[in-house]
């Protein structure tokens, strides 16, 4: 990225809770910086920089969690201290860029620069194995992932001729103690998960393959106990009062501290609505804690599940783990998920993600012109005279346009594909999810495509997909 580069910061863009989560890691307050540049004019390396220290520090401050994550800066620095004794306000840069590092591994960020990583990596196998560094050992095995044995070798041949490098390891005798350090459980990124009436009941199968997805990367869901409905369709239409409630009291039960995953589309619009409305009117922040007996946390990060599938979809691990499609043709339907309201209309935008993933995966993504018509949620009950021609119409086009089969991005959506399409017009229908945790090769229940009403199992077979 270019330093100098200008623009408008969205609210999407931001992580509120990222910048009290580093000072936690790193027990530096960053938020005392006044941007003096006093760490960056002293820095020996910032000519190497994508971003100088200051401004990492105003990035973290600003929530801008993947701009952070994902630059050279917090690679590049080594730890020498120098810009903490200039700063007047004694800020520890060395440990604020150690967290960062760790926090962009936590989240299986690609590290911007891998050469190194690798080294640092190869220093700890070696201090593994032997309690101690081992340079030649460790040298050795960081060119072979390099591959450029020529540079530095006049180097190497020296350094062994003057007796600087052992050709034999120095060896601990107590390398169990050791060892056992490095094989401590790794922490698992923890996100409270609301998962809406849908995917409790009629999507079981959206919700569990969801699950799984998020647990091959190391992402672990704690359920919020006794949520409620989110407030969307009947709630919204009859009773905004009420709809504000219902969506308030799961906002209540959200703990402080840790993101609120959501993965229906209409539950991730009442929820972020609600806690909008009261971030932006003191009025509604009080009837808040009277109502609810707790403050409102202004900071609280509702994440909506492509949110997270597009940081997971850049990471090594996800292009490391993803099993090939067979060239199954996929026509990608959105729904209305891609429409927000004008207050909510600085949310990021997940167009277009689902056809980058599906061509990651090997599959082929279908350009087609209902992939963003709505299915008419609760019409579909009420008046599917009006809903069943507009559903056949958005099957029929996906057939026409070659498609082998559609995936949805919405539980409710799903369900209506399925239920208002005529037999001409049918073909399987799959959550995201499920085609997620297939193309990663996981362990697939034969019970999220027994629960389908019209069975994808004999196109999966013919594709040598399950």
């Amino acid at each position: 990225m270019d330093r100098n580069t200008e623009g408008t910061i969205l609210a999407s863009q931001r992580a509120p809770v990222f910048c009290t989560q580093i000072i936690d890691k790193s027990e530096t307050n960053i938020n005392l910086c006044w941007h003096c540049s006093c760490c960056s004019g002293g820095c020996p390396f910032s000519q190497a920089m994508d971003y100088l220290p200051n401004q990492v520090i105003r990035m973290a401050q600003l929530g801008l969690k993947q701009e952070v994550l994902t630059c050279s800066a917090i690679w590049i620095c080594v730890g020498c201290h120098t810009c903490s004794i200039q700063c007047p306000m004694a800020i520890d840069m060395a440990a604020f860029m150690d967290a960062l590092r760790q926090e962009a591994l936590a989240e299986n960020v690609a590290a911007a620069e891998p050469d190194i990583y690798n080294f640092h990596k190869e220093v700890l196998n070696s201090v593994r194995r032997h309690g101690r560094t081992h340079k030649l050992e460790i040298m050795f095995r960081y060119k072979l992932q390099k591959r450029d044995w020529m540079k530095d070798l006049d180097v190497g041949l020296k350094m062994l001729a003057k007796r600087k490098l052992d050709l034999m390891p120095s060896k601990i005798k107590s390398i169990d103690t050791v060892s056992r350090m490095f094989d401590k459980p790794k922490r698992m990124p923890v996100y409270s998960y609301f998962p809406g009436c849908s995917l409790a009941t009629s999507a079981k199968e959206n919700n569990e393959s969801m699950v799984s997805f998020l647990e091959a990367f190391g992402i672990q869901l704690l359920e919020i106990e006794d949520w409620n409905c989110c407030g969307s369709s009947s709630a919204h239409s009859l009773d905004s009062e009420l709809a504000h409630d219902l969506a308030c009291r799961n906002l209540s039960l959200a703990p402080e501290g840790r993101p609120l995953l959501v993965a229906c589309p209409s539950c991730y619009l009442r929820l972020k609505g609600a806690h909008l409305r009261i971030n932006q009117d003191t009025t509604k922040e009080k009837q808040y804690q009277i109502k609810w007996g707790r403050a409102h946390h202004s900071d609280l990060q509702i994440v909506h599940f492509f949110e997270l599938l597009h940081t997971i979809s850049k990471t090594a691990a996800f292009r490391e783990k993803i099993k090939k499609l067979a060239g199954l043709r996929i026509a990608p339907y959105y729904g209305c998920m891609l429409a927000y309201p004008p207050a909510l209309r600085r949310q990021q935008d997940f167009s277009g993600i689902m056809e980058k993933v599906i061509g990651a995966m090997g599959g082929i993504a279908i350009r087609w012109a209902f992939s963003a018509r709505c299915c008419g949620t609760f019409l579909t009950a009420a008046r599917p005279d009006i809903v069943s021609p507009i559903i056949n119409q958005i099957t029929k086009g996906a057939i026409l346009a070659g498609a082998d089969c559609i995936v949805t991005a919405c539980a409710m959506c799903h369900l209506n594909l399925e239920i208002r399409s005529d037999k001409p017009n049918q073909l399987p229908i799959f959550h995201f999810s499920e085609m997620l945790s297939l193309a990663m090769g996981l362990e697939v229940s034969d019970t999220w495509f027994s629960r389908h009403l019209i069975d994808p199992r004999p196109l999966l077979s013919k594709k040598q997909l399950i």
